[in-house]
This record gives structure tokens, sequence and C-alpha cells, in this order.
């Protein structure tokens, strides 16, 4: 059975569909927020007014813009599960 196979099984369970859609929710804003902030990020670190930023922060805050692209482009491996909705909505 595929992923939303399964997914769409479990949602016809109240308790189950429950648990399962509310870690869904969270994981999928979690990358959303992830996906969003880091576009913000890099505009601001492109921007004319961060070139005056002491050379150490700005490498320090490119560290956490790869870090950050990593995990995105780690969760977007799991698209299928991030993006399921339930059957009714």
């Amino acid at each position: 059975m595929s992923l939303n196979g399964h997914l769409t099984a479990h949602w016809s369970k109240h308790e189950e569909a429950k648990a399962v859609y509310d870690v869904k929710a969270r994981l999928t804003g979690l990358y959303n927020t992830i996906k969003g902030n880091l576009a913000a990020i890099e505009e601001c670190i492109s921007s004319d007014a961060f070139e005056e930023v002491n050379t150490e922060i700005v490498a320090e805050a490119q560290a956490l813009v790869d870090d950050l692209t990593a995990c995105k482009e780690a969760m977007e491996v799991h698209l299928e599960f991030l993006e399921w909705t339930p059957p009714d909505a």
C-alpha cells in the first residue's frame, strides 16, 4: 500500500486520525516555516545592508543557512507525507 493509502486508512480511525494528522500538520508547518524563513534570510544576507556586517557574523549566519537548507532538502524527500490531505478536506 502506498503512503497515501496508509494515511487515508488511518484517517478513518478517529483516535489514530487525530494523532497522525497532528504530527503531519506540525511537520508540515515546520517545513513551511523553514522554507519561508530561508528565503527571507537569504534575501537579507545578500542585501547591501549586510555587506558591512562583521565577517564572523556573516560566516555564522551562512553556516546556519546551510544547515537549514540541508534540513529543508532532507524534508523534501518526504513531500508525499507533508502534502497529504485527508479525504474529506
